[in-house]
């Protein structure tokens, strides 16, 4: 998310021009900063899961604590005090990627420096519209987070919201509030930090503690900015990505290739903003695995399990790159899925397969 710093300078420059001293006490007698008591308490009955704040010093937390505390409630002004402009951006960031249910704040600012920082937050909402939207919010997800509650394990849990954004969420890019999870889960259109976020917020709400992560993609096709959500699951950490797991061209559907990622995966097709991320240690939620779809070695029956199960794509994966490469040489030079689908009564001429390099996931499209 680009944080677009306005620096008001020549405002104040007019505003003193024509107002003199007077007009800047005027600022200066509205802004506040609540003690580090206020703070501390405030962040402490917080019931999401501050990641990045976790990564900070005690200087950082204390500024991170001051910009949440400006934005939960609606301050028009705060001040930031022993702080510089970089970090002031860095911590108001952290704090929105945090915070999903921040969505009617506008990540751009305004700040006057004296001898401290004053922090001018910018809403895209008030207090009312922001109750009104959330009353929507609840009324809309409602249906899917109990279901999802009823659910036996947290895989299935992650599992069914990654399919409910997918299934829900449209990608279009619109100026505006199209980062917000309120774009996805409300006007069903948004673009990556929208698809994340809306799935950050959904996991909240059946207790599965995740990270929203910015950064780059690595795939050579779209190389350019992108997020995507870390998940904690039984003390492990994987990664979706809800937005490249919507496929739209060819057979549209929910791809599982970027469900449940390692990091080592994670980082083949990304490179994150910051070196905040966890490693994955264990990968005993592999979701292919889970279904039966998983190849450690060549086995020709995954696949046709795979078609079997499905209706119109079916979704295998390989432990490594010799397997992948295996049975992608099988496709492309001895017709294997050809003949799986023919065995199962799937082919037509219209199929067709695509190998992804990166995940060693390879799809049957018929």
């Amino acid at each position: 998310m680009k944080i677009i710093k306005t620096i008001i300078a020549l405002i104040l420059c007019v505003a003193l021009c024509f107002g003199g001293f007077t007009a800047y006490r005027y600022i200066t007698n509205h802004d506040t900063i609540p003690d580090s008591e206020t703070l501390s308490e405030h962040i402490s009955n917080d019931e999401h899961v501050n990641y990045y704040y976790s990564k900070l010093d005690e200087a950082q937390q204390l500024i991170y604590e001051t910009i949440y505390y400006a934005y939960s409630q609606f301050e028009s002004s705060i001040i930031i005090q022993d702080s510089d402009p970089d970090t002031i951006s860095l911590m108001a960031s952290f704090v929105l990627y945090d915070h999903p249910e921040l969505f009617y704040v506008n990540p751009s600012y305004t700040y006057v420096n004296d001898t401290k920082y004053i922090l001018y937050p910018t809403y895209y909402y008030d207090e009312d519209e922001v109750t009104t939207i959330n009353e929507q919010l609840n009324e809309q997800i409602s249906d899917a987070i109990t279901y999802a509650n009823s659910l036996d394990s947290d895989m299935e849990k992650a599992k069914y919201l990654y399919d409910y954004v997918i299934e829900n969420v449209e990608y279009v890019v619109r100026s505006g509030k199209d980062q917000t999870m309120t774009s996805a889960l409300l006007d069903g259109q948004s673009v990556c930090a929208g698809y994340a976020k809306a799935y950050q917020y959904l996991l909240s709400q059946v207790d599965i503690d995740s990270a929203y992560i910015p950064g780059t993609s690595l795939v050579s096709t779209a190389t350019s900015g992108h997020a995507w959500t870390m998940v904690e699951i039984a003390g492990d950490y994987y990664y979706c990505d809800t937005t490249w797991g919507d496929v739209t061209t060819g057979v549209e559907h929910a791809c599982n290739a970027y469900f449940m990622m390692s990091s080592d995966e994670m980082l083949r097709c990304y490179k994150p903003d910051y070196d905040y991320y966890e490693t994955t240690a264990y990968y005993e939620w592999n979701y292919f695995a889970s279904i039966g779809c998983y190849m450690e070695t060549y086995e020709r029956g995954i696949l046709s399990k795979a078609v079997r199960n499905n209706d119109h794509v079916a979704e295998i994966k390989c432990a490594n790159e010799e397997v992948y490469n295996e049975v992608v040489n099988k496709i492309k030079n001895d017709y294997l899925a050809y003949y799986v689908l023919k065995e199962n009564n799937k082919w037509s001429n219209a199929d067709t397969y695509y190998c992804n390099d990166y995940l060693y996931v390879i799809e049957l499209f018929y």
